[in-house]
């Protein structure tokens, strides 16, 4: 079974609070239809499962959000801390190679050098100047598109690449 789907399918009613952030409160029924969107818009785009999808952010209600659509969409999450250094990211891109990433906002400038080889990216509010060189989607701006077709995830499918700090030398994915 696929864990996201999982976890959002629990008990929790839709009113009942999920996530406590700096930016408010976010209930079971936002989380839910957010990590909605962020699966159905990548699945529409063309993820397919098992791609890999970097997560660049701060620890945030878009980070969850992305984290269980991903998952739902049957992608593999690629976090990565901010502010990463440009060679860690370079590392971690080169060696996962994701079409696609979910990046917090206020990094996007910060990493941009490093994302070229994304086709898409997903942010939650639109930047203050343009990004050159790729092509941004908002959260904010997507359709309610209702209840997405969940990837139906076995025991072998990859959920998530998690990477070294690099401190010792080159990132690698755990």
């Amino acid at each position: 079974m696929n864990f996201a789907a999982a976890l959002l399918a629990g008990p929790a009613p839709d009113t009942k609070t999920a996530l406590l952030t700096r930016q408010g409160d976010v209930s079971y029924g936002e989380l839910r239809q957010r990590a909605a969107m962020v699966a159905a818009f990548l699945i529409e785009r063309g993820l397919r499962p098992g791609e890999r999808v970097l997560l660049a952010g701060e620890s945030s209600a878009f980070w969850a959000e992305c984290y269980l659509g991903i998952a739902l969409a049957g992608g593999v999450s690629v976090p990565v801390a901010v502010p990463a250094e440009t060679d860690c990211l370079a590392a971690i891109t080169a060696s996962t190679a994701p079409r696609f990433g979910c990046v917090q906002s206020m990094w996007l400038r910060r990493l941009a050098s490093n994302l070229t080889g994304l086709s898409l990216v997903l942010t939650e509010a639109r930047p203050s100047r343009e990004v050159v060189g790729m092509e941004l989607a908002v959260t904010t701006e997507l359709p309610d598109q209702g209840p997405v077709s969940t990837h139906p995830a076995t025991v072998d499918d990859l959920a998530v690449i998690n990477f070294t700090s690099g401190t010792a030398g080159t990132p690698r994915g755990v």
